[in-house]
């Protein structure tokens, strides 16, 4: 699977600035398009202090990623390596000083009185400053006038206060002293006709770091823009040379599962009715057989330990979940079982030890498919059976569509193709018992609000690495809420569609023919 990738803008700017990059990242990561306090997206402007920033957006962002930021951008994420190195694969930076206003310690870098002249051109006359910030970004490109008036087509509505803000918080940003302490693999990007950070700053970090800095011949401040598949081609290589150490890390946000599950642990029993639907019915596929041990696979709440307990009254009952506040609330509201926290694709569990798993609405929070049914199959005990439902991409396909006119951040969470799955349990060894039917179940509402309240309530909202972080500006609410209601049906009701499937795996005994057979 595809690393993630944090893209980290810089100051004046939002997410979009990375536009015409997005087609080719998308090809090879996992992309999250960050939108920082008052830019784009996000409704809020907290600007208290460095650690604060910092604090606020790695509670958002993935486990591990990359971390590719321009500008104020890479200054940021160059903290977060220093800061973080077990959260950061790679740093890279485009146009990032090491701090951006001039001082005895870090001379090469933008005079003050320049700065605080700018300052107060932001404060008196925002528009201005907007302007002569995409001049000063383009300044010194062979293409300067095409550039400015495509960096000045990005520009969303951003206030003064936020422009103020932010250019303050830019201003005390000091990594003179992080650089050395930097242990990922990171890799610096300058252009030579900077105007906002000077070749010196490129040149005195290249003597300090030698080839892990590059300066780009003829390229301005927006560097990226201005020579993109030269700078692709040095980034694209250097993320080849350090291919093997990338590829250990998975792009799907599994940390972010777990923590979005454990918040919604008090809140999940009150919205679940589907769950309850679809789990109710996926227990009419138990066999009926003398199981000594059942482990609820997936189990969140515990809600499926008593209907278990009944179907197997002699049988050890074991909840297991992803999400220790899960596993904690099930604990204490559901007695006769065993519960643990533990991830599907590591299973706490002795081979050959557990006769069925059951798993409702779990299995498609997994990164690692094939991992997975490999686990599943080792745990099981010859003739043992795996039971369980699982979404399919279909999923909320509505809102997706809805989302997808409003922008191209990912929203909805998106789910494997079957062909996946059907390969995986190939892959794993088993053979089918009886398969699987796929039902597609319209779930209506009134109002996009009731949906996603209820999202959030079951912890199931977006925790795709690809999704947009902050909070998601009023012009885009609105314009979902316009898209989303083009889909009304007949009744007046909004549709949301689940795709879900149904299957029964059986481990075959040792000797055994197997039959390959997928999900339909």
């Amino acid at each position: 699977m595809r690393p993630a990738l944090v893209l980290l803008h810089g100051w004046g700017t939002s997410s979009l600035i990375w536009q015409e990059w997005l087609p080719n990242l998308d090809q090879h990561f996992n992309v999250v398009q960050v939108d920082l306090p008052g830019y784009g997206a996000t409704t809020v402007d907290r600007y208290v202090d460095t650690d604060s920033v910092i604090t606020e957006l790695m509670a958002e962002l993935p486990d591990k990623a990359i971390f590719l930021g321009y500008s104020l951008g890479g200054m940021i994420a160059t903290t977060i390596a220093s800061r973080f190195p077990e959260r950061v694969t790679a740093l890279i930076t485009l146009a990032s000083n090491l701090q951006f206003v001039a001082d005895k310690q870090w001379p090469y870098a933008m005079d003050k009185k320049i700065f605080d002249d700018f300052y107060s051109l932001v404060a008196n006359n925002t528009a201005m400053a907007k302007k002569r910030f995409s001049a000063l970004q383009a300044h010194g490109s062979e293409q300067e006038k095409t550039l400015v008036k495509n960096l000045r087509a990005k520009k969303e509505s951003i206030t003064e206060q936020t422009l103020e803000n932010s250019l303050e918080f830019l201003s005390t940003i000091n990594n003179t002293a992080l650089i050395d302490s930097i242990t990922v693999p990171a890799i610096y990007l300058f252009g030579e006709n900077d105007q906002l950070v000077p070749i010196t700053a490129a040149n005195a970090l290249k003597e300090k770091l030698g080839d892990t800095v590059h300066i780009i011949p003829g390229a301005c401040h927006a560097l990226f823009l201005d020579k993109p598949e030269y700078c692709w081609n040095i980034i694209k290589h250097w993320l080849d040379a350090h291919s093997e150490r990338l590829s250990e890390h998975r792009a799907l946000d599994k940390q972010q599962v777990a923590r979005s599950f454990s918040r919604a642990a008090t809140t999940y029993d009150s919205v679940a009715d589907l769950q309850r639907r679809i789990g109710n019915r996926l227990t009419d596929f138990l066999p009926a057989i003398a199981a000594q041990v059942v482990v609820d696979l997936g189990c969140g709440t515990g809600y499926f330990a008593r209907p278990l307990q009944t179907a197997y009254p002699d049988g050890q009952i074991i909840g297991l979940d992803l999400a220790e506040g899960m596993v904690n609330h099930a604990a204490k509201h559901q007695s006769g079982c065993q519960w643990l926290c533990g991830d599907a694709e590591n299973l706490p569990l002795a081979d050959n030890s557990v006769d069925i798993i059951f798993s409702s609405l779990a299995i498609q929070w997994c990164e690692d498919n094939t991992a997975l049914f490999a686990e599943v199959f080792r745990v099981l005990k010859p003739a043992g059976r795996f039971v369980f439902a699982t979404l399919g991409p279909n999923t909320l396909h509505e809102l997706r569509s809805a989302w997808e006119e409003v922008d191209n951040f990912v929203h909805v969470n998106r789910f494997v193709e079957r062909d996946i799955i059907d390969q995986a349990i190939s892959d794993a060894g088993f053979s089918a018992a009886c398969l699987a039917v796929e039902e597609n179940i319209v779930l209506e509402y009134d109002t996009l609000k009731q949906l996603t309240k209820e999202l959030k309530a079951l912890g199931a909202h977006n925790v795709n690495s690809g999704r947009q972080t902050g909070l998601t500006g009023k012009q885009r609410i609105r314009g979902l809420i316009a898209a989303y209601d083009q889909q009304r049906n007949a009744q007046g009701v909004l549709p949301a569609t689940y795709q879900t499937w149904y299957g029964v795996l059986e481990k075959p005994v040792q000797g055994q023919t197997i039959q390959q057979q997928g999900l339909g």
